[in-house]
């Protein structure tokens, strides 16, 4: 494994106290305000975010490049409408959607200060504080020396590969136009050294994978590390690697299959004795394999199972109305969302249960993107 300057480079140097610990309570304040420190865009201080609110009590409009319409500041009230999902709680919207930033596509926090967030009052675009900051550009080394990546988007219809993480994303991505290099935004905040709880005495260093002696497996999923797997955060002896994805996963997902919120648990599982097995797969789960685990009904989850429905399509925000007349009425627009609605499309056979849909509540109407005409990975 090779050392190589993580996803955000940085000047100075992270003293161990200072550490990003995984997973983060809260990626906009936890892991991109950071970000915007070691980018100088925010001063090194406490309550950084404080210098980049706008001084005025008044209504104001707000230009953003990589958003059609202006923006406006919202400031929470008290009667603002949450949801609470483990520890936070989540901004809904008037249709009960959970707001969620079209940047970094994380939830809007009520708790998390300094309490307000920029809207588009013509379409729901939401935007973190932290996130408007984003800057244009930065200079990023993947392991050929230092290029300059520029901040993009595609479009809610239209996905990114993230080249760290390996998972699409239809929010700000930062794109190198040299080599293609793409990089979401939340990996682009994650710094070169990080701890993780799973293991909080070890300092990860980011490093790019490099055939050596012996294979790597990653402690998290037990995959072994490959050319496809190209970074990796490692320990210094290599006894504790992760893939980036795996040290990314959310403290705590949803699955249809469990009313409970699941946090992500790690070995040893000396509460529960004998085997354990998950409750998708139905398959034995590896003893020192990271899970998902709901003590309530005593339920265990794959990682690579919850892939899908919960942790591939993390980086994407769905939602979006349309109205698709070849497939359907003009009178009826489709929700780009997982499909829930029926098990197959409408139109095909294909299965659309938990997979990329278009649909229409009022009809019972589901389609899959082949039979939409749309192809959002191109």
């Amino acid at each position: 494994m090779n050392s190589i300057a993580g996803p955000s480079n940085s000047n100075t140097e992270q003293e161990d106290g200072s550490l990003i610990q995984l997973p983060v309570k809260n990626v906009s304040t936890d892991l991109i305000v950071p970000f915007l420190i070691r980018q100088k865009v925010l001063p090194n201080i406490d309550d950084a975010l404080s210098t980049i609110i706008p001084t005025t009590n008044q209504p104001q409009c707000f230009n953003y490049n990589h958003h059609p319409h202006p923006l406006t500041l919202v400031i929470f009230s008290n009667e603002v409408a949450t949801a609470v999902v483990g520890e936070q709680k989540n901004v809904i919207d008037a249709e009960g959607e959970m707001m969620l930033c079209d940047a970094c596509i994380t939830p809007i926090h009520k708790s998390c200060p300094p309490h307000m967030y920029y809207s588009c009052d013509k379409c729901k675009f939401f935007l973190h504080l932290s996130c408007y900051n984003l800057p244009s550009g930065l200079e990023h080394d993947h392991g050929e020396g230092l290029h300059k990546l520029s901040l993009g988007v595609k479009g809610a219809l239209s996905w990114s590969f993230c080249d760290f993480c390996l998972f699409f994303t239809n929010g700000l991505f930062y794109r190198c136009e040299d080599c293609s290099f793409q990089i979401d935004v939340k990996c682009a905040s994650m710094p070169a050294v990080i701890r993780h709880e799973a293991n909080r005495q070890l300092k990860l260093i980011i490093g790019r994978y490099v055939k050596e002696v012996r294979d790597f497996d990653c402690s998290a999923c037990g995959y072994t590390f490959s050319s496809y797997y190209r970074y990796a955060y490692a320990s210094e002896n290599c006894d504790f690697n992760l893939h980036p994805a795996c040290a990314m996963l959310p403290r705590i997902v949803r699955h249809k299959l469990d009313k409970h919120p699941l946090p992500l648990a790690y070995p040893p599982y000396s509460h529960h004795s004998g085997d354990i097995y998950c409750e998708i797969c139905e398959e034995e789960i590896h003893p020192k394999r990271w899970t998902y685990y709901c003590r309530e009904c005593d339920q265990f989850f794959h990682n690579p199972c919850l892939t899908q429905s919960a942790i591939e399509y993390t980086n994407i925000k769905f939602g979006h109305q349309l109205v698709l007349e070849k497939c359907h009425r003009s009178d009826h627009p489709l929700t780009f969302t997982l499909g829930s609605l029926r098990h197959t499309c409408s139109l095909c056979p294909k299965i659309v249960y938990y997979d990329i849909a278009f649909e229409c509540a009022s009809c019972y109407f589901s389609c899959c993107d082949t039979c939409a005409g749309i192809d959002v990975l191109e």
